[in-house]
């Protein structure tokens, strides 16, 4: 039960708290999809972040910023 509780919290966390998306209500096969599914894009969310924070000192300890910058501008979209 508590595992159930825990993925219903982690949904919302993750925005599904609304009168549309509640997961208190889904079904127990659609909640434990959903909560794979975030966890996935949560998932490489922080190994991004985690690689843009590498790339950063990178470019603070050595000078050269031109990897940083093109990651910047890779996520940028330009």
């Amino acid at each position: 039960m508590d595992v159930l509780i825990a993925s219903c919290e982690f949904l919302v966390g993750c925005g599904h708290g609304s009168a549309d998306f509640n997961p208190y209500k889904y079904s127990i096969k659609k909640l434990f999809r959903l909560v794979e599914v975030q966890r996935d894009l949560r998932r490489s969310e922080i190994a991004g972040e985690l690689y843009a924070q590498h790339l950063s000192r990178i470019a603070c300890v050595s000078g050269d910023a031109k990897p940083f910058n093109e990651l910047m501008q890779k996520i940028a979209g330009e």
